[in-house]
């Protein structure tokens, strides 16, 4: 190959060569942002998430709760569906809250033997239930500020949540 066919040649490879190095950068930013949650729940708010959860769990007499999933939604989202109730009404629309639902088998209306403290009931009464007032569910949800992590709301029902009206779910554990 003599040196003027390489000299013609070395112009469209440094093209090919540049393009391709763009292409590169352009993958490796695509791969490097889909390492962050694509629906922002970093990993130590899952890890809280997943304590909280387990922690209702306990409460409720279940210390194995399963098929616990949250999503990150707005307050407006949750108003506007209203099928989890409103978690509270100083929340401006646009604040950011973590819905987290579970299974179980659970109990309420019965005082916890550790703060003597009664999980409120908001189901019917369940053929398991071992005392006068208490009844049993099989689902608990929670409902957290994203800016401070408190908890917002917590209930219980007997029909798990399609959390995909709010966004996209996550499972917890």
């Amino acid at each position: 190959m003599s040196f003027v066919r390489l000299k013609g040649f070395l112009g469209p490879l440094a093209i090919v060569l540049a393009v391709g190095a763009v292409m590169f950068g352009v993958l490796v930013a695509g791969a490097q942002a889909g390492n962050t949650h694509p629906v922002g729940i970093p990993g130590s708010v899952k890890r809280v998430l997943l304590e909280r959860a387990k922690s209702l769990a306990a409460e409720g007499g279940d210390s194995h709760p399963y098929d616990i999933q949250a999503v990150r939604t707005t307050e407006a989202k949750i108003r506007s569906l209203g099928s989890l109730g409103s978690s509270d009404p100083q929340l401006s629309g646009s604040a950011r809250v973590y819905v987290v639902a579970l299974r179980g088998h659970f109990r309420c209306g019965v005082p916890d033997s550790t703060t003597g403290l009664a999980i409120p009931c908001m189901v019917a009464p369940g053929p398991a239930a071992r005392h006068p007032h208490e009844q049993t569910y099989s689902v608990g949800v929670l409902q957290i500020a994203a800016a401070t992590m408190e908890g917002l709301g917590r209930g219980n029902r007997n029909v798990y949540p399609d959390l995909r009206h709010f966004g996209v779910p996550v499972r917890l554990g």
